[in-house]
């Protein structure tokens, strides 16, 4: 029979007295206690890894809850098998860490204990891993490398491998080694990567390390291709492809590749799979909502009046005459664009900087510059001269969308009013890439 209570929390606890007994009776050898406490453990483990694997989507709200009764059933199998004997004492502070560490949140006594664990024995790979995870969760980063670097002091494994390499990347954000360490993160998911190329965890992290030297390495075309590429990997795995994390980073990714179908299908899945986890709905809302305010200033040529239209096409004809919008679409090339500003679409987003502008013929586009410093950029009435610029048509039939864009990466590439653009108007898109 199972006798249900509430600890202090309120939260059930579902404790089988049979099965108390019979492992009070049946473990007398304290190897095998251990060994079972290992096994009881590593099914929390595969419970929240393969979550999806046996429960439809629509159960994701339960997952924390049925994962917190399943940890609490251990425990009470734990506290039933605990081996006094101080020999094992490490291996025991690490196997009740390690039960404690499976949930989300940071947990003081599951770093107590995986502390203690190292301390006894420096030798459990596992140990330190756990702890460096605890230090994560607690937001106290050099710590948590400290562990993961630990961990590999005693042996080169693939965890801890992919771990220093998230942590890297998190760790000195904003200072002069943030590169240095970024780059150091790229070569870390590489080696993981090696030592299992069919751990889908590690060819995310390996992705998401691609992505964030994409940011850092103005937006070189190649490291989007390398981290799309590395999630394709990553989704094979089944686990991974349930990890929210992924879909997520990869939806900013399509985002600023500017394909918004892809990326908007990405944050439903991440929405999807955590629901009490806000970023993925609200960034795909966002999104969708500002590509419509952008579409909707586009039909209506920037709100300009006739008046107004007039005067800008009279002082963009005195520039020399170069690619409309609609041949440079359909040829799907252009040498050179001139084009006026007659708007500028607002929105919380702030990148990229979303521009109106006309073609010499009054056609209006959408332009979309990035790594325009916050502030600045072109303004109402300016000219801006663009060499070989990408153009698309953005179509999202579902959403009643289907707008011109131009899209400007390298700022280099553009003058206004027949200048260059000014330097201290470029800076560097900066975004966080978890996990």
């Amino acid at each position: 029979s199972d006798c249900h209570t509430q600890n202090k929390n309120g939260a059930p606890e579902v404790v089988s007295s049979y099965w108390l007994v019979y492992f009070k009776q049946e473990y007398n050898i304290s190897m095998d206690a251990l060994e079972e406490a290992k096994k009881a453990i590593e099914e929390v483990y595969s419970f929240r890894d393969n979550f999806f694997l046996e429960h439809a989507l629509d159960q994701a709200e339960r997952k924390e809850s049925l994962l917190q009764v399943k940890q609490q059933e251990a425990q009470a199998l734990l506290a039933a098998l605990d081996s006094k004997e101080s020999s094992q004492r490490a291996q025991w502070y690490y196997t009740e860490g390690k039960l404690l560490n499976v949930l989300a949140s940071y947990n003081s006594k599951a770093e107590e204990l995986l502390a203690k664990a190292v301390k006894l024995d420096p030798s459990i790979v596992g140990a330190w891993n756990q702890l460096g995870e605890c230090f994560w969760k607690k937001g106290q980063l050099s710590e948590a490398k400290n562990c993961f670097q630990g961990a590999l002091q005693q042996k080169r494994n693939c965890e801890s491998m992919r771990c220093l390499s998230m942590v890297l990347r998190r760790i000195e954000q904003g200072t002069a080694n943030h590169m240095e360490n970024t780059k150091k993160s790229l070569e870390h998911a590489k080696e993981a990567v090696a030592m299992d190329i069919k751990d889908g965890q590690s060819w995310m992290v390996l992705g998401n390390a691609y992505l964030s030297m994409f940011f850092l390495n103005g937006q070189d075309e190649e490291l989007s291709k390398k981290a799309l590429a590395a999630y394709s990997n990553a989704e094979k795995d089944k686990k991974t492809y349930y990890n929210p994390d992924l879909h997520y980073n990869r939806a900013v990714l399509y985002k600023y590749l500017e394909e918004y179908g892809a990326a908007l299908e990405d944050f439903e899945m991440a929405g999807n799979l955590d629901p009490l986890w806000p970023a993925p709905r609200e960034s795909g809302k966002g999104l969708l909502q500002k590509l419509k305010q952008f579409q909707q200033l586009i039909q209506l040529k920037g709100r300009l009046k006739p008046k107004q239209t007039t005067a800008f096409l009279e002082k963009l004809a005195q520039f020399p005459d170069t690619d409309c919008l609609s041949s440079a679409l359909d040829s799907g090339r252009a040498e050179k664009l001139h084009l006026m500003v007659a708007g500028q679409c607002q929105t919380e987003e702030q990148l990229p900087m979303c521009l109106v502008c006309l073609d010499h013929k009054g056609e209006a586009t959408g332009v979309t510059l990035y790594n325009v410093a916050e502030g600045k950029g072109p303004v109402l009435g300016d000219v801006l001269i663009i060499t070989k610029p990408k153009i698309k048509r953005i179509c999202l039939e579902k959403m009643a969308i289907d707008f011109v864009c131009v899209s400007v990466w390298n700022l280099t590439t553009v003058d206004v009013n027949n200048k260059p653009f000014p330097k201290d108007h470029i800076s560097p898109t900066a975004v966080s890439v978890g996990s």
